[in-house]
């Protein structure tokens, strides 16, 4: 390749490159690229030291959204027994296992009988959202929504069905949904509360036998008023948490109030000597748990479903939780000296017939009472088919 400028090398030069290039001059080939560095005329190029890469930018991380915080529902809940009360500490775990369970996002206050409306207003409180939830025995609304009440699983219906026999009923028997139609005009039913038998009463002498009750001052609710009324009592209606003044003063004789873990603390084996078994006039009972509708409607669905899933569970494990809490509550009633009388089986066969009679006569008079009566009925004689498999002797007595 031509070189340019051209090189013009000295006579010397010439001669030496000459030897170089001839064949046998015992110079190396490499000689004259050793001497390259000989050709004048040409400045050699520094060469260009590369340019660093350029390290990449790292990219920005991303900024997460700032999450909306959940919205938190908080609600008042009203139960109709005391603070100590078996049944009232069954609804207070619920409580917590719901806020809980939902993160927080569904926080409700817990408050027993009367601390924001007086016990027999809770419903209309419930409908006019002065309270978003409550669980009430239905006979505080007798004067409300009429006898059909005695149905709806409060305490005081002689010979009726046990507490596990109205869950039955309200679970597997259809009753949940005539529930919610009895009380749609005032909020909306999201189960029960499980209350428990009560012992037959409290009192100065036994009450074996319907004479005993005639001139008596007795306190009792619902269809049992009405029987013991029969029988010649005079019946007066008390709340319980009065029960002890008003014996003390003399206002009643005897009365019956519930269950032996419900009443032992409100201390009645102080001031009356007898308590009687089996409570025929209240066999079991459930208090119904009813929420607001705006209070209902205002719940995500993931919420409503909670709370409703706490609920059934609660009716299942409550039982358990209050039978295990009465039957402390009988042996310490033993332990105290309380003398315990049995109700006469031919007594017992009266009351349940008086009250058959009756249930039969407002079935006679009321749509709806007639209605729900053969409802329970139906369901009531089949679930009864099981009677007699479980064994009456057991090695544990």
């Amino acid at each position: 390749m031509a070189t340019w400028p051209p090189v013009v090398l000295s006579a010397k030069e010439e001669e030496n490159e000459q030897a170089i290039t001839a064949p046998g001059s015992g110079k190396p080939h490499g000689a004259r690229h050793a001497g390259a560095g000989l050709c004048t005329g040409v400045t050699p190029t520094t060469p260009t030291t590369p340019t660093t890469p350029t390290t990449p930018t790292t990219p920005t991380t991303p900024t997460t959204p700032t999450q909306p915080a959940a919205k938190v529902y908080k609600y008042v809940w009203q139960d109709i027994s005391p603070s100590g009360a078996a049944i009232y500490i069954v609804l207070q775990q619920l409580v917590d296992r719901v806020r809980v369970a939902s993160g927080g996002r569904l926080d409700i206050t817990l408050y027993p009988e009367g601390a924001i409306t007086p016990r027999d207003e809770s419903t209309p409180a419930i409908r006019d959202g002065g309270i978003d939830i409550a669980s009430n025995a239905a006979a505080m609304d007798l004067n409300r929504l009429g006898p059909v009440m005695y149905l709806m699983g409060g305490s005081g219906l002689p010979a009726g069905p046990s507490t596990a026999d109205l869950i039955a009923w309200v679970r597997q028997g259809g009753g949940l949904e005539v529930m919610r139609d009895v009380y749609k005009d005032w909020g909306f039913i999201l189960g029960a509360d499980p209350g428990a038998p009560e012992v037959f009463g409290y009192a100065k002498k036994p009450l074996t036998k319907a004479s005993d009750f005639k001139g008596l001052k007795y306190r009792t609710l619902g269809l049992w008023g009405e029987i013991v009324a029969d029988y010649g009592a005079s019946v007066v209606q008390i709340p319980g948490g009065e029960l002890y003044q008003a014996v003390e003063r003399g206002v009643i004789d005897a009365f019956e109030l519930g269950p032996p873990s419900y009443n032992w603390p409100l201390g009645f084996q102080e001031i009356l000597d007898y308590m009687g078994v089996p409570g025929i006039q209240s066999p079991g009972y459930f208090n119904v748990i009813m929420i607001n509708h705006k209070s209902w409607n205002a719940l995500p669905a993931d919420l409503q479903a909670l709370l409703e899933d706490e609920i059934q569970a609660m009716e299942y494990y409550g039982q358990l939780q209050t039978k295990k809490a009465d039957a402390e509550a009988m042996a310490k009633y033993k332990a105290y000296g309380t003398k315990i009388f049995v109700v006469e089986d031919a007594f017992q066969q009266d009351i349940a017939a008086r009250s058959k009679a009756k249930m039969e006569k407002y079935a006679a008079a009321d749509t709806q009472f007639n209605r729900v009566f053969v409802h329970q009925t139906e369901f009531f004689r089949t679930w009864h088919a099981l009677a007699g498999i479980e064994p009456a002797y057991t090695i544990f007595d």
